[in-house]
């Protein structure tokens, strides 16, 4: 039995990078389904010339929905075996699960997969609607199984050709330490797809380190996750384990990240110590009231502020990244923001993790989908590849023909709302996407003067919406 992996993706740049689910995916069944070849493909065109028996393609976000069901046409023409859906988006709306797929994996994975391949090397097609924690059409029908319950991520197998065999985006061992949020944020779509945080133990995280580094003498270790300090005794048990093998400082953990208001003395010191060179926040807001629209009362503004005290205290560089248009927020409101980066970037070590910006996107899965869908702004039918949250992507105007989604016009319409991120210099930068073991990228820093706004200006003209602010510069430029 042959299965073939996928992984549609939109940035040419990316097309080597690693890809952690894969990894955890291939070394499960690896251990429990040895007999299974697990085959991951970089390249679509690959996929049929490895003769597969199941085809498995993984979405994890919308915006390459579109270019996920013409592959699926296209794969239909010249393979009749199975084929499964995974990934974040056909989790949260299985509902727009094509006829060119047998079925969808909801939620994570691994033990999906493996009774998946078990199930239909024994009994065909028929006995998969048996399997926990799927979905498939039934006479036009959605039917989704029972849900399959969470893993024990501590028992999970070391990730499979990590780093090895692929050429790692971020070059360097990666893990995930945690599955799940303690927090639900309107915006995000991890509560819908992995529920209640899971952690893996400070003894079992050390232990892949140890095993990495003695394996292969490679000190460079990624934390994939957004809840890294989400627990605060982890964190520290951690700091002392590595203190008793001598392995402080020893390591490089890139950029970890965290939220503001877990980030006291005493874990930035760790993280530091740990190897930590970056600590990175989501600064969503700071405008206080839309701040809590994203969170809730989680996180304050005043804990952004006293993260950057820490931080530069022990001088570890903080990176951030802002969120703009969230539904009511007003241009006041986004000054707001722009003001409290550019005024706490000054004698600090804190700036914006380039590009510095996202616009507030309703992703499948997350509270802000569900409003935008009962307000009529969102269907299951639309072209999914608007939900972009990065409209200064440089390769947004070469793969994609729509316009990104803004849902704040009431409150800021979309031109206002352009014209602001370039008056401001919210603009990416040049940097290259791979950093290659090298200091990450260095933090953006909004320009103060004429000729900074000039200069970002023309850049912005370059990726946004390029006809009109082609036109605001023509008539900027104007004589009189």
């Amino acid at each position: 039995m042959k299965i073939v992996l996928y992984k549609p993706i939109l940035r040419p740049a990316l097309r080597n990078s690693y890809n952690l689910s894969f990894g955890y995916i291939k070394a499960y069944l690896q251990e429990y389904s040895p007999e299974v070849e697990v085959i991951i493909c970089k390249d679509s065109d690959e996929i049929l010339g490895h003769q597969p028996d199941i085809i498995g393609i993984a979405a994890s976000v919308s915006e390459i929905w579109e270019k996920t069901r013409l592959l699926l046409s296209d794969l239909r023409q010249h393979f009749d075996g199975l084929v499964i859906l995974g990934g974040q988006h056909i989790t949260a709306l299985p509902e727009t699960l094509p006829s060119t797929a047998d079925l969808a994996v909801l939620g994570e994975g691994e033990e999906t997969l493996r009774e998946i391949i078990e199930v239909y090397q024994k009994r065909g097609p028929a006995g998969l609607t048996e399997v926990r924690g799927v979905a498939y059409w039934d006479n036009g029908q959605l039917i989704k199984t029972e849900p399959r319950p969470p893993l024990d991520i501590d028992s999970l197998p070391e990730p499979a050709d990590n780093p090895s065999e692929y050429v790692n985006h971020f070059h360097m061992y990666c893990l995930s330490t945690a599955r799940g949020c303690p927090y639900r944020c309107t915006h995000c779509v991890e509560w819908g797809f992995h529920h209640k945080v899971r952690l893996m133990s400070a003894e079992r995280i050390f232990e892949l380190m140890m095993k990495h580094y003695e394996e292969t003498g490679d000190r460079h270790v990624r934390f994939l996750d957004d809840t890294v300090t989400a627990n605060r005794r982890r964190i520290l048990r951690l700091h002392a384990l590595m203190k008793e093998r001598g392995m402080l400082r020893k390591f490089s953990l890139g950029c970890v990240s965290a939220c503001a208001h877990h980030l006291t003395d005493e874990v930035v010191q760790a993280l530091a110590e740990m190897g930590a060179s970056e600590i990175g926040i989501g600064i969503e807001s700071c405008s206080p009231r839309v701040l809590r629209l994203y969170k809730g009362n989680t996180v304050t503004v005043e804990d952004f502020e006293h993260a950057i005290e820490v931080c530069t205290r022990h001088r570890v560089k903080l990176s951030g990244k802002n969120l703009f248009g969230y539904p009511s927020e007003t241009r006041e409101e986004m000054l707001e923001t722009i003001n409290f980066v550019r005024e706490h970037s000054k004698d600090t070590t804190f700036g914006l993790w380039p590009p510095g910006y996202y616009v507030c996107q309703p992703l499948p899965g997350s509270l802000l989908w569900q409003d935008a869908l009962n307000a009529g702004k969102v269907s299951l039918d639309m072209d999914f590849s608007r939900l972009r949250i990065d409209p200064a992507d440089p390769y947004d105007r070469r793969n994609y023909d729509t316009p990104w989604y803004y849902g704040n016009e009431e409150s800021l319409p979309r031109e206002d709302f352009v014209a602001l991120l370039q008056e401001e210099g919210y603009v990416i930068t040049d940097a290259p996407v791979c950093a290659a073991r090298s200091d990450p990228p260095p933090l953006l820093r909004l320009p103060v003067t004429t000729q900074e706004k000039a200069a970002m200006y023309e850049r912005l003209a370059r990726h946004l919406d390029s006809e009109l602010i082609a036109a605001k510069t023509a008539a900027n430029q104007a004589p009189g």
